[in-house]
């Protein structure tokens, strides 16, 4: 599966922070190591 647009993957790190209150530079590093799989990046 391709990676996220760029559109998408300010959605996803905009999710993230709202869900764990990290930065959008921890959110952006976690949904990288997670392949921008929001789940799997919030478990970690």
């Amino acid at each position: 599966m391709p990676p996220p647009s760029a559109a998408q993957q300010k959605v996803l790190i905009a999710q993230f922070v709202a869900l764990t209150g990290q930065s959008e530079r921890q959110a952006t590093r976690y949904l990288k190591n997670a392949g921008f799989k929001l789940n799997e990046a919030v478990d970690t």
